[in-house]
């Protein structure tokens, strides 16, 4: 899946947290801004899951 990207956002740092009722779910957290990128239906079952919703970049208009 290759490198985790920076925050689209601040280009901090993202890290991995847990999420959910039981804490079953991952998704990824910005360290600087606190920025998450997964929606509440897109938080994932697993790390490498949470990592693929992360390093998703939609194209500006423009681009």
């Amino acid at each position: 899946m290759g490198e985790l990207k920076p925050c689209p956002i601040c280009e901090g740092k993202a890290k991995l947290i847990k999420v959910g009722d039981n804490r079953n779910l991952f998704v990824y957290q910005c360290s600087e801004c606190g920025f998450i990128k997964a929606k509440t239906s897109e938080a994932c079952l697993t790390p490498w899951g949470a990592k693929r919703v992360w390093n998703t970049r939609t194209k500006e208009r423009g681009d």
